[in-house]
């Protein structure tokens, strides 16, 4: 399709560079968007600020740049166009903040609606992209499907560690649980683990099942049946004859367990506001919670918490996710080393 003045409405884009009005405020860029662009999605655009927890008074001029890449990514899904360029959005944005508009971009888009995304980030967006053409030095080097992908893996320049697959697993992640959990425990086996929140899409949980499977662990799956862990890692415990019991209740499984991992419920996994909001807040642990609570017995999460452990917590001893986080540092150092072939 040619672009002209007849149909550059069809066409949105953003950019790294941004294209908004600092000095106004979001809630004058949608009264502008709505008088030049008459498909403009007004329920999408104040969805998408509510979802990424954006002020609708505030000049964007005094927002973080994670924040103005967000407003500049919404203001390209809301015009209303077939067509979304997208060259480097969240450029300076962290993984998390990323994997939230992936998430959010899987959700909204409709079938006539086609995202062309530039981005130097191959690995993060295989697991849902239709197409990838790989340019470099103004020259077409490779145009596969996401089946092939792993052929441009032959025209990059640097080497590259793919140490997840999206929302599925996080191995990474898991090395350093696994060090973690050896450092408080002094070992791997015969622990009694329970896992907390959502264990349906979160992917740290998932790793970790399925490494200390190898440990005979007997496991505790407290959530909300909204968030139960998939029958699949049922099945595979099942298989191996590892033990579990699933709750809601948290004070209830809290006494018997080694380990207590705490996850937070993820806003990005749900495409329905009203059911994230129905189960956001089912479980805060608080340090009054832990009377009963073994003595060694440690409270792990991957980080970041919300709502999910208070504050309080932080000043028990049972309390070591900062530290989990702290060997994170030291577990991925490790990986990249030995993949480098140091010794």
């Amino acid at each position: 399709m040619k672009i002209n003045h007849k149909n550059i409405e069809k066409l949105s884009f953003a950019t790294c560079e941004h294209s908004f009005f600092p000095d106004l405020n979001a809630r004058d860029h949608r009264i502008f968007y709505e008088s030049q662009f008459p498909k403009f999605r007004r329920k999408r655009f104040e969805a998408l600020m509510d979802f990424f927890e954006l002020p609708m008074g505030k000049a964007i001029r005094s927002f973080s740049t994670g924040q103005k890449n967000q407003f500049e990514v919404i203001l390209a899904l809301s015009q209303g166009a077939e067509y979304i360029l997208m060259d480097e959005p969240f450029a300076g944005n962290d993984v998390f903040n990323r994997e939230d508009f992936y998430k959010v971009l899987l959700g909204i888009l409709e079938p006539h609606e086609t995202v062309l995304l530039s981005t130097h980030l191959i690995e993060e967006v295989s697991d849902f992209i239709g197409r990838a053409i790989l340019i470099r030095k103004g020259k077409i080097v490779g145009d596969v499907s996401t089946e092939d992908i792993e052929e441009l893996a032959k025209y990059s320049s640097v080497p590259v560690i793919n140490a997840g697959d999206g929302a599925n697993q996080h191995p990474s992640q898991t090395m350093l649980d696994l060090f973690t959990i050896r450092q408080t425990q002094g070992t791997l086996n015969n622990l009694k683990i329970n896992m907390v929140g959502d264990l349906k899409y979160g992917r740290t949980v998932h790793s970790l099942l399925q490494a200390m499977s190898h440990f005979n662990p007997d496991f505790t799956f407290t959530a909300p049946d909204e968030l139960k862990m998939p029958q699949e890692y049922k099945d595979f415990l099942n298989a191996k004859g590892i033990p579990y019991t699933e709750t809601r209740d948290l004070e209830g499984s809290l006494n018997d367990c080694d380990i207590l991992y705490m996850t937070r419920v993820q806003q990005e996994r749900f495409t329905d506001p009203m059911e994230y909001e129905k189960v956001k807040n089912t479980y805060n642990l608080t340090a009054s919670m832990l009377g009963g609570a073994k003595d060694n017995m440690k409270i792990l999460h991957p980080l970041p918490r919300i709502t999910e452990i208070a504050q309080d917590v932080d000043d028990t001893k049972h309390a070591y996710y900062f530290k989990q986080a702290e060997n994170g540092v030291y577990a991925r150092m490790a990986i990249i080393s030995y993949l480098l072939g140091y010794k």
